[in-house]
């Protein structure tokens, strides 16, 4: 998910923490303003599929795989 607030953003990492999946905020810049991205993994690309999905039964709709940068041999699942 993306956030403008990174109390929010917090909140939902220990969450999902707390459902035992790795996963952290990374800050980023889009357009001049400031949003805290919530970043699960890294995980192999199967397993990313995999939790993306058990992500959206836990309420996270728009959990997805995202691929690594290339050269990378696994991919993060953003939940949103």
């Amino acid at each position: 998910g993306r956030y403008e607030k990174q109390q929010r953003a917090h909140e939902v990492v220990e969450t999902i923490r707390g459902l035992g999946v790795p996963v952290r905020a990374v800050e980023r810049h889009p357009f001049g303003g400031d949003v805290w991205v919530i970043v699960a993994g890294p995980f192999p690309p199967k397993r990313a599929d995999d939790v993306a999905n058990w992500l959206k039964t836990q309420g996270y709709s728009g959990a997805r795989a995202i691929p690594m940068p290339r050269g990378g041999k696994q991919r993060g699942t953003e939940p949103q």
